[in-house]
Order: C-alpha cells, then sequence, then structure tokens
C-alpha cells in the first residue's frame, strides 16, 4: 500500500481489493486507518462486492450516497459499464448498458464539490491502450450538466492524470497501471 502525504480527506475511487478476498478488505481497511486523514472517502469499484463490511468512524463508503464533511457537498457513486472480456470476478457495480447507468447517474444532486465515480465519464482521462475511449457517455451528460467542482475516478488505469474542462476538474486518479503495478502518484487536492 502507498505512502500517503496525510490531510483532511483520503478519497479512493474503487478497486481496494485484485480478487475481493475478505483478507483484502481487512488489509485495506488497516491501512486506511492507519493513514493520516481525518475523513475516508471510499468508492468501490467493480472489484469490490463485500465493500459494506468496511463502514466505520471514519471510513465512509458512499453507493450512490451523499456526505458532508467540513462544509463539502460529497457523492458517491460505484457504477460502471460492463464491457466484453471483464473478468467474471470484476462485475460488482457494473450495468450492461448506458440506459442502466443513465437512471443510476441522474440521482447525483447538482451544486456538488466532489463527485467521486468508480467509471470516468466519456472521453475524459478515459482512454485504454488500445485507443479506445471506455467511460460512460450517461455519466459524460450529468457531469457537463452539474458541473461539480471536482470528479475524482480511478476505473480505467490507462486514464491517469488531472484535466480542467470549464468549471470541473477531473482526477483520474488510478494509483496503478494497466498490469496493477503501483506507479502512478497519488493526487493532491487544495480545495
Amino acid at each position: 500500500m502507498p505512502e500517503l502525504p496525510g490531510g483532511d480527506i483520503l478519497i479512493i475511487a474503487g478497486d481496494l481489493t485484485a480478487q475481493n478476498r475478505e483478507q483484502e478488505y481487512k488489509d485495506f481497511e488497516e491501512w486506511a486507518l492507519s493513514s493520516p486523514y481525518k475523513e475516508i472517502v471510499v468508492v468501490p469499484g467493480n472489484h469490490d462486492t463485500k465493500i459494506r463490511s468496511l463502514n466505520t468512524d471514519r471510513i465512509n463508503v458512499l453507493i450512490d450516497q451523499s456526505l458532508d464533511i467540513e462544509g463539502l457537498k460529497i457523492y458517491g457513486s460505484p457504477w460502471s459499464l460492463y464491457f466484453e472480456g471483464i473478468s467474471p470476478f470484476c462485475t460488482a457495480y457494473t450495468k450492461k448498458s448506458e440506459g442502466g447507468l443513465h437512471e443510476l447517474f441522474s440521482k447525483i444532486p447538482e451544486d456538488l464539490d466532489i463527485l467521486v465515480t468508480h467509471s470516468p465519464p466519456y472521453k475524459i482521462l478515459d482512454k485504454i491502450f488500445s485507443g479506445f475511449h471506455a467511460g460512460s457517455l450517461s455519466l459524460r451528460m450529468c457531469v457537463d450538466n452539474r458541473r461539480p467542482k471536482n470528479h475524482v475516478y480511478g476505473h480505467i488505469h490507462e486514464g491517469y492524470g488531472q484535466k480542467t474542462i470549464g468549471e470541473t476538474t477531473f482526477i483520474n486518479a488510478s494509483y496503478v497501471d494497466v498490469r496493477y503495478k503501483p506507479v502512478n502518484k497519488i493526487i493532491t487536492l487544495d480545495i
């Protein structure tokens, strides 16, 4: 697990585990609770079916929910698009169509300081190595309409980075590369 610089809020945008094993959740919880952060916000990813057991006083698991921390409005949604070839062991919180995602993403409120999703929006830090944009069009339309100040996600490892478009700063915070090697730096926001 990475060494963290510390701060007020640690945001994790999914895939806490590689294989959804109970020991991986225990290891994550121990690491997260020993981190130098006041609050931890977690949105599950397509690897994480047992995530609900992580709720503690400091770990806030958001599954289509809002949370207010130190005056910041945060909303989390774990959903991503199912795709051909996805591992059958990595299909938690996936939908087989954009229509299914549209229904879920339409619940995202306006006036957010931080939107945390597992999926990226379409064509924003979502390109995989083949050149295909793997983000959700439904999420892109929602973000374009609601304009959160910050949007954090991590599903597409190759899209790591940060980009500001209009009023929104987009952050693909994937810590690992496509081979699950921990090569990307932790991204820090000063809000």
